[in-house]
């Protein structure tokens, strides 16, 4: 689940609630209506990435009904309470030694409930970081991601340091070749 999320960029209870119907291998495509957008009924499609691919394509299925989850195990666990996905997920972060950073200042939604700078949700800005990295549009990086606004899909693009490093290293010099 941790692989297909930091690959296509889903949030944690569309990726726990994967259906094989959504998923063509051969095509390599996901296409799904991700829930927080279910009412607009806005279509995502994910090209496959070959790693993910193979993944899937490893799988056993034991329900070959369409509508089979990928993930039936964890399809039927809430995401959010105290057992739920979410909680699991922080588990493997401790045991991993992952450090999940500091309380968001930004106040949740839901009353009470405190975010922190990493979790399930930070592979959804990963992966849009890596498509930034990789040079991708912001437009396919914001239809792979189903963000409908600049100011939504902004809060997901990181910039690499790198990349920055690179990109400042392009500039031409106020030295012309003879004033070398």
């Amino acid at each position: 689940m941790i692989l297909a999320a930091a690959f296509t960029g889903l949030r944690l209870g569309d990726v726990a609630r994967l259906k094989w119907s959504s998923i063509d291998l051969q095509n390599k495509k996901i296409t799904l209506i991700p829930a927080k957008t279910a009412r607009k009924k806005r279509e995502v499609m994910i090209p496959i990435q070959p790693d993910l691919l193979v993944f899937f394509e490893g799988i056993t299925i034991t329900d070959d009904s369409p509508e089979a989850f990928v993930f039936p195990t964890l399809s039927g666990i809430n995401v959010n309470n105290r057992e739920g996905l979410s909680r699991k997920f922080v588990s493997i972060m401790e045991s991993a030694g992952v450090s999940r950073g500091k309380p968001s200042k930004e106040k949740a939604e839901g009353a009470g409930r405190i975010t922190f700078e990493r979790g399930f949700h930070s592979l959804r800005h990963t992966f849009t970081t890596w498509l930034r990295t990789a040079g991708v549009s912001e437009e396919d990086r914001m239809a792979l991601t189903g963000h409908s606004t600049r100011d939504s899909h902004a809060r997901y693009s990181h910039a690499n340091e790198d990349n920055l490093r690179d990109a400042i290293g392009k500039l031409s010099s106020l030295k012309g070749k003879d004033n070398e």
